[in-house]
Parts: C-alpha cells; structure tokens; sequence
C-alpha cells in the first residue's frame, strides 16, 4: 500500500469476484460492529477498543459542531497533506480540482489552501448531515490479534454465479440460468454480492434523472455498456416488478432506451442511506439504501453468495487449524500444456500442497477453488511421506470424487477424521476437470492465485520451494520453479487488456501469482474432561451430549486429575436404559458412535495422598469441551 496514502485502498471498490472467497475461507472475519479488540484505544491512539465502527482512527466527523479546535487543526493539516501529495504526484483529478478553485502554477500552495480552505475544500457538503471524515486516519494493523480478535465465522464455502448480462457482437443478452441461480441462493437464505455501475446517484452527487436512477422510484436499469464499481447485497427479488418504473424522464421528455424489455427486478441492500445515529444519507427507498435493479441491467458484472457455519456448527466441531498457503484471489485457471508441462489438455494433471502439520490434529476437511460451473474434483490425501517433494510418497488415507454446481471456494467433509502429528509432513491432491461441451472431451485445469498489482495497491505473492506441486503423471514439479513461464503466459494473453485498463505503467511484473488454493481444516484430536480436585470424594458427574457432526463418530474424553491421585469411574446411568453407550477404562470414556442424544452420568472417585501419607478426599469438578 502507498506509505503517503494510508487511506488509499478505501478508494477501492472491491468488485472482483473470489477476493472475499480466498479472504474468509483463510480463517480471516467476518467480524461484528461490536467486537472489542482488547488494547486497541492504547496500542493505535484509537478513541476506543472498537475497531469496527464507522469512525477513523481519531473519530472525526466532517460536520460536527462541537469538534475541538484541536481535532480541527490536526484534520485540516492532514486535509493539507493528503491534497499536496496528489499535487505532488501530478494526480489529474486533483490538479483540475485545484485549477477549478483558481489555483495557478508559482502560488504558494500553503498560502492558497489555507485561503480557500475553509470555504471550499472543508469537507461536510452533504447538506449539513454529519457524515464521516474523509482524511481521518481509517487504516487497520494486519497483525494476528487485529483479524482474529472476538468472534468469528468461518466459512462453509463460496458460490459463483456466472454474469446475468452477456455481450456478444455488441448486443445484450440476458442468462435465465443466472438468474434462476440467484434467486435460488436467496430462497436458501443466502444474501448474494452483485457489482453494477454506480453512476450520479453515488453519495455527494447531486441526484437527477439524467443517468441510469429513477430517483423518484429508486429504480436502476442500465442500457450502455458500462464498468462495475459498486458492490452491493442482493436481498430479494420481485419478477412482476413493472417495467415502467425504471422509465426516466428529463423537463418532461421521456430518455430513449431508459425502459426494459421486461418486468421484473431484483431487491437490492445498498450500504448507501443507513440510519444508525451517526450518518444519515438521504439514498434509497426512504432513505433505507434498498433500491430496485432490473433483471436486464447491462453493468451488472457478477453474482456470489458466501455459507458460513454456525455458531452452533462451529461449536460442535471446536477449535479450527487451516493449513494453507494461498491468499490472493484464485481466479486463474490454466492447464499443464499452457505453461509448457504437456502436450494434451485432455491428459490428466494433478495439484497437491504439501504441509507441515504445527500441531497434532485432526484433518476433518479440505478446501480448494473451482472456476467452472460443473467441476469435477477428485482429491486424496496422503500422510507420513517419504519424501516431501513427492506428494504421493506416503500413506493414502483417503480418496474421493464430488462434483460442484457454482464455481467458487468449496469445502469437502471427509468420511472420517484423519491425525496429523505435530512435525509429520502430508499432502493434499487434487485434480480438477470440466466436460468441454463443444469438443465433446473432459478437460483438466489447474487454478492458480493472481494478484494483479495496480496503483495504489501494492500485491507480493510469496511461493516458496516445497509448497506446491505440479504433476501430469509423469512426476511431480514444484511450482516455485514455473513462476517466471506462468506469469510471462499470462502477459503475453492480456498485455493489450490489461494497459488498456490500468495504463502503460502497468506491467508484466505486475502480475503476482500465489500458491495452489488448496487448504486442509483440522480440529483437535479429542474431546477432554479436566479435572479440579478440591476436598471430597465420589461426584456423580454429567456429559451432555448433543445431536452434531461430532457425534456421528465415537469420542474419546480423557479425563486427567492434578496432582497425582488414585481414580476410579464407574457408569451410573445412561438415556436407553439397558443400552451403554459409554465404555470406560482407566481414565478414559468412549462415547460410542452415533450415541442417542441425552445425558450420561457416571461417577469419578478420587484419592490423592499427601507427603504426611494422610488420605485426603476431593471435590471432583468436570468440564466437557
């Protein structure tokens, strides 16, 4: 990110598709207004431990009538800083912005802002609102304790619906498909990110019916071609919505093509017109940011919908490790002979991520990206290998086939827990393929992480020796050593695109690829019971157990007594009478598969004798986790 512009990636909107997939499959959010990140006010110089409202780092507001005149000079000199870099940098909006407000070359900058400033550039020129400070500080610390600070979710998996709008031979077309799979994704309960283009109905324009809005019905049907830069939450849907509400007119005149073909419309929630104490914009069907688009808008440039777990899912299956190497969007597919690995596209290929576990585990999923609607993923995993420069080395301890409707990030739910060892080295291999309708044959791809680096974000992709590889059958590659052909591929297909875009400065070295998007999800290997001894003997204890995926698979709870003691268990009762659905041994209980749901008393004596040789008796207390 540019050092001189903390807040330059907020300028951003972030409407490329997989960015929030490969972002929260990685264990990272989404997080909640209210969480509190302890340390946070005294560590950052924030105003409090919220890190998450809709304040800057100093809590400015733009028209706030008590704001000290400290808090008005520090946000005027940061006003001044941020104007005078742009300056500095030859930025055009902003030289054009300064030579509208007659600033000509060989003033003194100081003395012309400070003379302007005030009147012209202070910013708060939403009609009196209060709204937020635009130079306030907003950046956020990229440290462990920042992202997985409070409660989190993590997410199930991500689904990508193919655009609804098409160009071909610059006519329209709209994808029925599509939209039935959004509308489907809603039914599910799932809110859907769609991108479309924002045009004068933005926040601190002024409003009109000149562009694609009809401001008086909140209504948006764009008819030319125009670039997404807005992401919004598709909410609901209204197939009879009349097409003539989108109809917009000017002194009178109703614009030509400002009208569907047809009825119907989705719901949209934009973040635009919330009401929430601070800000209040008026945007949106009574200024609540939801508004209609119609099914035939021509900006809409893509659709995806993101699962999450539970807090009651998430629960049952405990604390979660990922295995991972991969951050930046998996948006890439490209097959082995595409990068000079061989011949035939048909030819099976394979990928696999080797990892080194940091702790014993247990493996209870995987994760890993599709780019087509209707992939085919075979996958195993293998442990204990030989030599972690051949993926397939070791142990196969499982194997499989799943087909997957969306592109996206996905999951699979392995049949049976698998341990890791703290230190063992084990693999994830995965090959994916789509059936080519046109050649009648299946194709095997590859989905490789792309970064593109575009001012002013600044984007590294790390690949190191041993992490991933790449094989046709004929051995394994390891990626890292394909880098350079890979990225030179890609320049040499997108070069004329990609300067169109981003401008010449946009180079081949922009490009930054990643890793394999392949992950591996572990839990800890077994429940336990800990033991507090405190002054008595023999407690009849309880284990709750509750209907979840955990148990579908019988579980071992160890229970542990510290210091040292003499223990005895013994079962007292379980839900079925007649039927033990625990089994105990030592200072082990098994909870045997698939257990009725209920509650399961047995009874822990404890005798733990003294230096003086006394017999003293506990208070047993058990804690299931």
């Amino acid at each position: 990110m540019e050092k001189d512009n903390i807040n330059a990636c907020y300028d951003l909107g972030a409407t490329t598709l997989n960015c929030g997939s490969n972002f929260f499959m990685s264990g990272q959010g989404p997080k909640k207004e209210t969480d509190i990140v302890k340390g946070w006010a005294k560590n950052y110089g924030a105003v409090d431990d919220r890190p998450y409202q809709y304040k800057g780092m100093h809590g400015w507001i733009t028209t706030d009538k008590n704001e000290s005149d400290e808090a008005k000079a520090a946000r005027k000199e940061a006003d001044y800083k941020e104007l005078y870099n742009l300056y500095m940098m030859n930025n055009p909006e902003a030289v054009a912005m300064m030579m509208s407000l007659g600033y000509k070359d060989g003033m003194d900058f100081r003395e012309w802002f400070d003379s302007i400033y005030e009147e012209k550039l202070l910013p708060g020129s939403y009609d009196d609102i209060e709204s937020y400070a635009k130079f306030d500080d907003w950046s956020l610390p990229l440290n462990a304790t920042y992202r997985f600070g409070g409660s989190r979710l993590l997410m199930k998996e991500s689904r990508i619906m193919q655009t609804p709008i098409g160009a071909k031979m610059g006519l329209f077309s709209n994808n029925e498909d599509t939209r039935w799979s959004i509308k489907n994704e809603l039914k599910n309960g799932h809110g859907v990110v769609l991108s479309y283009y924002a045009d004068q109905s933005r926040p601190g324009d002024v409003l009109g019916d000149k562009g694609y809005m009809n401001t008086t019905n909140w209504a948006q049907y764009t008819n030319d071609y125009k670039q997404a830069n807005h992401a919004v939450c598709v909410v609901g849907y209204d197939d009879n919505y009349p097409k003539e509400n989108f109809t917009r007119t000017v002194e009178g005149k109703t614009v030509e093509g400002s009208t569907p073909p047809e009825d119907g419309a989705f719901i949209i929630k934009n973040s635009w017109g919330s009401r929430d104490g601070w800000v209040e914009r008026d945007w949106g069907i009574d200024g609540t940011g939801y508004f209609y688009l119609s099914y035939f808008d021509t900006s809409v440039s893509g659709a995806e919908s993101y699962c999450f777990y539970s807090e009651k899912e998430q629960k049952a299956i405990g604390e979660t490790t990922i295995a991972q190497y991969d951050l930046l969007p998996a948006n890439t597919y490209m097959s082995m002979d595409e990068i000079g690995a061989k011949a035939d596209p048909t030819q099976k290929s394979m990928m696999a991520n080797v990892f080194t576990s940091e702790q014993s585990t247990n493996l209870y999923s995987i994760g890993m990206a599709t780019n087509t609607p209707g992939t085919y993923v075979d996958y195993a995993i293998y442990t204990n290998l030989k030599d972690p420069s051949d993926p397939l080395s070791g142990t196969k301890v499982t194997e499989g086939m799943e087909i997957f409707l969306y592109a996206g990030y996905q999951r699979i739910v392995l049949k049976k827990d698998i341990p890791v060892k703290k230190g063992e080295k084990y693999s994830v291999v995965i090959s994916e393929h789509y059936k080519d309708d046109d050649k009648n044959s299946e194709v095997y791809k590859e989905l490789i992480p792309l970064g593109v680096g575009v001012a002013p974000l600044k984007i590294k992709g790390v690949i190191n020796p041993g992490e991933s590889f790449i094989s046709n059958g004929e051995g394994w590659v390891d990626i890292s050593t394909f880098r350079e052909s890979i990225i030179g591929t890609l320049w040499e297909s997108n070069e004329a695109e990609m300067q169109m875009a981003f401008g010449e400065s946009f180079t081949k070295d922009s490009f930054q690829i990643d890793n394999f998007p392949i992950k591996a999800f572990g839990h800890k290997a077994n429940a336990s019971i800990k033991i507090k001894s405190k002054d008595a003997v023999k407690k009849s204890v309880t284990l709750k157990v509750k209907k979840s995926k955990v148990n579908k698979k019988a579980q071992k709870f160890t229970v542990k007594v510290s210091p040292k003691a003499k223990l005895s268990l013994s079962l007292v009762s379980t839900p079925k009478k007649g039927k033990k659905m625990l089994t105990i041994k030592s200072t082990t209980i098994t909870l045997k598969k698939k257990a009725p749901v209920g509650k399961y008393k047995f009874r822990i004596a404890a005798k733990e004798t003294s230096s003086s040789r006394k017999t003293t008796t506990k208070t047993i207390t058990v804690v299931v986790k």
